[in-house]
């Protein structure tokens, strides 16, 4: 079923005031790379919610998303009850919903970045060990932990943009884990409208 253009006006239409939707290219809040960009119209198998910063009206700006998805016919297993809830699980208060990305498949993704990109991370931040979302393991090389929860085929992130400071690694394991993990076809970024 392809969404008409009534579906899309109804989803815009759901969205709390103040706030917006909008398609990201996947690389671009990673290393400025470029990828084509499917829309939400066209059905994609998996879709990433990017807040741009964890609060309550951006929660319910993807509860709305999710609504919408759920209302023409999409199944929505897991779906947070409130903002509260969501946000309880992108803060990590909630370790049951954690997601992960062991070191190796972390640094896969890093080493496939461009290298000068590669070093102002390193040189601003230190090594991926270092990152406040690492996790050492005992039987393993360590994981990072996420800040993602799913909801059948959508992913909800938190990832605030970074100016010109390179991100840390803690936020590329986030698009490692979207990438290479959860395949995400298409990204969205919710954020507030300008007035």
């Amino acid at each position: 079923m392809t969404p008409t253009s009534d579906d899309r006006a109804r989803l815009q239409a759901a969205l709390p005031k103040g706030t917006r939707m909008r398609a990201i290219p996947f690389g671009e809040a990673v290393a400025g790379g470029e990828a084509a960009v499917a829309k939400l119209s066209e059905r994609p198998a998996r879709i990433a919610l990017v807040l741009a910063e964890s609060q309550d009206i951006l929660a319910q700006a993807a509860l709305s998303v999710l609504g919408t998805l759920a209302d023409a016919g999409d199944a929505i297993p897991d779906g947070p009850d409130d903002a509260a809830e969501l946000l309880a699980r992108l803060g990590g208060r909630r370790p049951a919903f954690a997601e992960s990305l062991l070191l190796p498949d972390y640094l896969a993704f890093f080493h496939a970045l461009p290298g000068s990109f590669q070093v102002g991370v390193a040189d601003r931040w230190g090594a991926a060990e270092q990152d406040p979302r690492f996790r050492a393991g005992e039987l393993h090389c360590g994981t990072f932990a996420l800040p993602v929860t799913r909801c059948g085929r959508v992913a909800i992130v938190v990832a605030a943009p970074t100016g010109n400071i390179p991100p840390r690694h803690g936020k590329l394991a986030v698009h490692a884990w979207l990438q290479d993990v959860f395949r995400a076809d298409a990204a969205f970024l919710l954020e507030m409208s300008q007035p």
